[in-house]
């Protein structure tokens, strides 16, 4: 019992974590989504919002620079997904490695998931409480 527990577990992370790892951050409901801005949201509506060009500059360097983070910690979350398939692909699984390489799994996907929030977290600095309004106005209803 205790071993299908951990399968069911190891394999809901792997599925999820291959879905991290494959691209950028689709927008679902979460209960972060409603203070938040995704930089796409920001560019798509700057006209409705009233974007600055000073802002759209410094979200554009925001975006840079979050990306190339982020691109990096799912070059580095890939092989470890790897690894945890491998271990679990065996005939027999060594649960103590599995667990060994899930935390790692678990530590690159935290450091991407805290490069998301930090990203997102700044874009919302550039934008005034107007702004922000706005734009909680013209998200797409699956955002609000």
């Amino acid at each position: 019992m205790k071993r299908a527990v951990c399968f069911l577990l190891l394999s809901t992370l792997w599925v999820g974590s291959l879905n991290l790892a494959q691209g950028p951050h689709k927008p679902h409901a979460s209960p972060l989504d409603a203070e938040l801005f995704p930089p796409q949201l920001v560019k798509q509506h700057r006209q409705e919002i009233g974007l600055t060009d000073e802002q759209s500059r410094s979200i554009l360097e925001i975006v840079k620079e979050g990306q190339g983070g982020m691109l990096e910690a799912r070059w580095e979350l890939v092989p470890e997904l790897e690894k945890l398939r491998q271990i679990l692909a065996e005939p027999k699984v060594n649960a103590d490695e599995a667990q060994a390489q899930l935390a790692r799994v678990i530590e690159k996907e935290n450091l991407l998931k805290e490069l998301q929030l930090m990203l997102m977290i700044r874009v919302k600095n550039e934008l005034t409480p107007e702004q922000q309004q706005k734009l909680r106005g013209l998200r797409p209803e699956r955002m609000r």
